[in-house]
């Protein structure tokens, strides 16, 4: 089974793979990847990411004409044949739109699952993430000089981005079979929602091995294997730091 997981940037996407991950594994399904094999992965290894294993997860970009692998920015390969990489991969993690070659290519895979947050959770998640070291040596400059006047700058073409994304992947959730899944609602309510997610994955486990599920992907745990991408892992921000609406 081949699985593609979206969702715009900063909205739990890091979360979402490692509970598939973890149900992959509890269900004793063999993992595949194309990245891991990969002759990048020598180098790839010296390289400080953004978090733990992120050079050895499939990530793939969608642009408008072709497909490519990708690590971080560091990076970028284009994919000769489609097919063949999905073939060698069971979970792949993309922050690409429905575009009209994504539309074909997420047919291909056999389930596509799209995590939805707060845009302003969003907005002011990725407004920090801007200044973490890996994004400040690793990206173009943006030359804000903190994180408030980043958002406050950006939130416009932040929210925008946002309305696009997700409408795009909510246009053909019927067609493509695409399964919405709601951060506020794996944080709150999340022996519940995980049950709904098998269902979709058309997996089976019992009570226990779900509770382990729940355990190792627990912010805490979480925290503790990447503390500098995981800051707080909550919902609601906003209320603390308000996002004024664009003008």
């Amino acid at each position: 089974m081949a699985i593609l997981q979206a969702g715009v940037p900063k909205s739990g996407n890091y979360w979402l793979y490692k509970i598939i991950a973890s149900v992959l594994h509890q269900a004793g399904r063999e993992p595949k990847s194309f990245i891991q094999h990969h002759q990048i992965q020598a180098t790839a290894q010296t390289w400080r990411l953004s978090f733990d294993g992120q050079a050895t997860m499939d990530f793939l970009t969608i642009a408008d004409r072709y497909c490519s692998l990708r690590i971080s920015t560091l990076f970028q390969e284009k994919i000769i044949d489609i097919d063949d990489y999905i073939c060698q991969c069971s979970q792949v993690w993309t922050h690409s739109p429905v575009n009209s070659l994504a539309s074909k290519i997420l047919s291909k895979f056999d389930k596509v699952i799209y995590i939805i947050r707060d845009p302003r959770d969003v907005a002011i998640s990725y407004s920090r993430f801007a200044f973490t070291e890996h994004k400040l040596n690793n990206s173009p400059s943006h030359y804000e000089p903190d994180p408030e006047t980043y958002l406050e700058n950006q939130l416009d073409q932040m929210s925008r981005y946002w309305v696009y994304h997700v409408g795009s992947y909510l246009k053909h959730q019927e067609r493509l079979n695409i399964y919405p899944i709601f951060y506020e609602q794996l944080l709150h309510s999340f022996d519940s929602e995980l049950i709904k997610l098998l269902k979709y994955l058309e997996i089976e486990l019992n009570s226990s091995v779900m509770a382990q599920i729940k355990q190792e992907v627990s912010f805490t745990t979480m925290q503790r294997q990447s503390p500098n991408h995981l800051r707080q892992g909550t919902s609601r921000q906003w209320q603390i730091c308000p996002v004024s609406p664009p003008p």
